[in-house]
Order: C-alpha cells, then structure tokens, then sequence
C-alpha cells in the first residue's frame, strides 16, 4: 500500500487530489440538478488526505513545475501529524453539519464556503515551498471569513469585521516574512532557505515578521483580540475546525520558516518565550470573566497556543535538541487540536435538544471528559502531552528554561480554572430534557471526537515517551497531573463560596469578548468625536476680513 501510494505521490497527482477534492465539490454548487448534493458530500472530500497521512510513507515529494512559481508537495513527519489532525476534524466537523435541521438552516453557501476554507487548510498543510504554502493559507483566512458572518446578525458582522482586518495585517507581515527569507536564501523552497546559510540578522528579521504574521492565527497576545469574537459568532461545525485545525496552519509556519535546529536565535527566541507566557497566563485571566462558553474556549486557545509558542522560544534558544523538542511540539498540538474540537461539538451538542436522561448523562460526559484531558489530568492525552513538552524544556539550555518548569504548573491551574468555567456555562441541566430528539450525527460526531481526543496521542507512533503506559503510571507522574487538577478545583469552590455570599456586581467580574478591540473602539469614537468638534468650532469662527 505505501509502495503504490509513493509511485502516485512521486507524480504529484495526490497531492492535487487532497486539494483538488473539497473545491470539486464545492463547484458542484453551480450545477442546479448537483447542488443538494453538496452538504452530503462535504465530510468525505477529506478522505484523500485522510489516506496519504495514515498510509503514505515519509519524504516522498513531488513537483509540479507549472503551479505558481513552480509548487512542491510532501509529506514528512511533521507534515503527517497536521494532515491527520486537519483531515480528520474537518471530516468530523462535517458530519456534524449534516443534521438536518441544521442543513436546512445552513444552506448550500455555508457548505461551499466550508469546502474552500477546507481546501486551503489542507493544501497548506502539504506545501514545501512559500508561494504554495502562501496562497492556501489566504484561501483559507479569507474563505474563512464567509463561515464567521454566516448569521449576518449585527454582532456577527462586527466580529466578521474585526476577523478580517487582523487577517489582512497578518497576511501582509507574512508576505513580507516570505519575501526577505526568499531574497536573502535564494530559494522559495523552504528546506533549501533553512540550509541556505542565511545570516543570523535576516534570521532575527524573519523570525519577528513570522511572529507577528502567523502571530494572528495563533493568537499571539495582543493580535488574539479576533478570536474570541470570531469563535462566538461562527457556527458549531465552523467554530470547531477553525479552533482545532485552522489555528495550527501558525504552528505548522513557524515550523517551515524558522530556523529550528540550524540557527541558535536567544534573542527572538526570548521574545517567544515571553509573550508565549504571557498568553498562557492572559488567557485564563480574561477567559475566567466570560460569559458564553465559546468565548470562554476561545481565550483557552489562547492560553494553549501560548504554552506551544513558548516552547518554540525555547527550541529557538537550543538548536542541539530540536529533534527531540520537535517530538513533544507535535504531541501537544495533536493533543490541544483533538481536545479542543471535541470541546467545541460537546458545547454545541449541549445547546441541543435532550430527549432523555441518559442523552443528557451522554452530553454531560463529551463536556467533562476532553476538558480533563486539556488540563492534563492523570491517564489523559494531556498528561502524556504536557509531560512530554515538560521533559524536553528541563533538558535544553535555555535561560528561560527554569521558569517553564516553575510556571507551566500554575498555568496548568488556571486551565482547570478555564475549563470549570467552560463546563459550567454549558452545562445541561434538567430543564434542558424535551421529547425532541437531538441530531444523530451531530451526537455521533461529538463523541468519536471525544475519543479520538483520548486515544489518538496515546497510540500515535513515537508519542511521547518511549513507553508511554510506565510513565503515566509513576507516582510522580500521577502527582503531576493530579495536583493542578485537584487544585483549581479546589480554587473554583472556594471561589463560589466566597464571592456568593458578597453578591459582587456580575458586571465586575465580566470583561467583553475581544477585549482590546473594546478599547480601541472607544478611543477611535471619542478621537472622532473629538475631531467633530474641532471641525464644527472652525466653522463656527467668523472669518476675520482681509485688511
């Protein structure tokens, strides 16, 4: 089987298959007899890359000279661990738009729209070179955009506003990123730009650009300001694969661009460190005072992808072990991808109709099981995640090395604190049960992503540890995953109980989703306002004669 699949994939005729598919289909809306036919078939355009991540073997590459400036595809090791991930939540995210009732309501627009955005996450996934990997990337941020506006409400609009606009600054300092690292190597091929002996200063110039480029996707404190908006306003489907799948395609740059294991960067890798930090932190501050628990997952997104944003700090800092690094990168975006989709299809599936208790016992479970896996509690993929990444920290040479270890720990408490809340919000409470049956596949979807949550880290070659089953059995691996959890909740009780019985104001203890974006929009309407005056004051002032 991977024989035959490296004699097709040589000729590049897959790799246009995996891209080629999902925009088939979507064209399929112009043809009025096929145009039903296009939410049924959504979920199984993914199947092509479903095949070449599980089956296909590593390093086979193809070129396909007349796309672009002349495009490669492949698939490595990293490559595999991103298709798999993109492939599958787009393919369950799918099914669980092919509820009726939320078909009906949809429409076909929202399906192409899906297929497009699909068709860039994926196509990006398998580029090697910057041109590719470029143009997908803006197929997918602007196709995107449709799914975001999809109810057209006022608020909806306004986060589609904000989406968008962040989304273009990103994909112009990205641009630029490409474009200096291309002048400066030589080459558009970005194995051939890491090997090109670049200077370490176009190094240094690179490595910001990208930060702030890809550092909208993945919500890089102080260009996250998009997400939480953006994640509340999309639908269910839409919310989990830009949540899961979509906010990887920085991850999967940064791994492309930089400079891993090559060029030893402690400057900028210092910069990654801190801000990644310091989402880790901002995001359980400001998701804590949410009120919708989309918003409450999307300032999680924040927190975890900071946590991943400082470990490329750190391997950024130590080129020695990035192989090793590398590994546990890869483990803990699998684990946060599959989690945080299944998250968002529990929180969706609990808006649902209940028909019975056990439907509701069923629901309840989807929301509590992959939020203990994101804190990292024992036996959990989170806790064979994050003790990988904790493994390799302790072990680089990076100053900022000690500090991980001190501060991962309590981040992780603030994570239990996050999903508490989140688990809070959406939990289905007795009033919830109606005779009304929930959508089948929206309840199937939401449980195999579940599972898949729990079981994919675990049995993924090479994950983690060499022997996975020892590690998370040790005392000392149990106590580190028991404590944070046991901790925040402890912290959330004792939380309940004093702030009950004060009767604060509920609006002290909220911030408005999208924060900065708040702020920026009173300073902007009271600098116009501001402006007004002056205007309407000169006008006002009789024009003295001239003498």
């Amino acid at each position: 089987m991977s024989d035959f699949l490296a004699n097709i994939l040589s000729h590049g005729g897959v790799w246009l298959l995996v891209i080629a598919l999902p925009m088939t289909v979507a064209a399929l809306a112009t043809i009025r007899g096929a145009r039903r036919y296009v939410p049924l078939l959504a979920p199984w355009a993914t199947l092509p890359a479903l095949v070449v991540a599980l089956w296909a073997p590593a390093g086979v590459v193809a070129d396909v000279p007349w796309f672009l400036l002349g495009a490669q595809f492949g698939l490595d090791e990293t490559g595999r661990v991103f298709l798999f991930l993109t492939a599958t939540i787009w393919f369950i995210g799918g099914v669980y738009a092919q509820s009726r009732s939320f078909r009906d309501h949809a429409g076909t627009h929202f399906f192409v729209l899906f297929l497009l955005t699909m068709a860039g996450n994926l196509g990006l996934v398998v580029s090697l070179d910057m041109a590719s990997f470029y143009m997908w990337f803006a197929v997918m941020t602007f196709a995107s955009y449709g799914l975001v506006i999809h109810s057209r409400s006022p608020s909806v609009m306004r986060a589609g506003r904000v989406y968008i606009a962040m989304a273009v600054i990103g994909e112009v300092v990205l641009f630029a990123a490409m474009v200096v690292l291309a002048q400066s190597a030589g080459t558009a091929n970005f194995e051939q730009a890491q090997l090109a002996g670049v200077s370490p200063d176009r190094w240094r110039l690179v490595s910001v650009l990208s930060l702030l480029g890809l550092g909208v996707k993945a919500g890089v404190i102080g260009l996250h300001m998009w997400m939480p908006l953006s994640y509340r306003a999309a639908p269910t489907p839409a919310a989990a694969v830009m949540s899961g799948a979509m906010i990887n395609a920085a991850l999967i740059g940064w791994l492309r661009l930089l400079p891993f294991g090559q060029v030893e960067l402690p400057v900028v890798g210092g910069l990654f460190t801190g801000l990644g930090l310091l989402a880790a932190f901002a995001g359980v501050f400001i998701g804590l005072m949410q009120r919708h628990p989309k918003a409450v997952l999307a300032y999680s997104s924040v927190s975890q992808m900071g946590t991943m944003v400082a470990a490329l700090g750190v391997a950024l800092q130590s080129a020695g072990r990035w192989q090793f690094a590398l590994g546990a990168v890869l483990i803990y975006a699998l684990h946060h991808a599959l989690a945080k989709a299944a998250l968002f299809l529990a929180q969706g599936l609990s808006e649902q109709a209940v028909p019975s208790r056990a439907s509701r016992w069923l629901t309840q479970l989807a929301l509590v099981m992959p939020a203990l896996s994101l804190a990292g509690a024992p036996w959990t993929s989170g806790a064979l995640a994050k003790a990988g990444l904790k493994s390799e920290i302790a072990l680089s040479s990076s100053v900022w090395s000690d500090w991980l270890i001190t501060l991962l720990p309590i981040a992780a408490v603030g994570t239990v604190l996050l999903m508490v809340r989140f688990v809070c919000l959406s939990w289905p409470g007795k009033a919830a049960i109606s005779q009304q049956a929930a959508p089948l596949p929206a309840a199937i979807s939401a449980c195999v992503m579940v599972t898949l949550s729990y079981s994919t880290v675990w049995l993924w070659p090479n994950a983690g540890p060499a022997n996975a089953a020892e590690v998370a059995s040790s005392p000392k691996a149990l106590w580190a995953g028991a404590y944070p959890v046991l901790a925040g909740i402890a912290i959330a009780w004792l939380g309940v109980k004093t702030i009950k019985p004060v009767r604060l104001a509920p609006n002290r203890l909220t911030l408005p989703a999208g924060d900065i974006v708040v702020l920026i929009e009173k300073a902007g309407k009271r600098l116009f306002r501001l402006i007004g005056k002056q205007a309407i004051n000169r006008s006002a002032t009789p024009r003295q004669p001239l003498a």
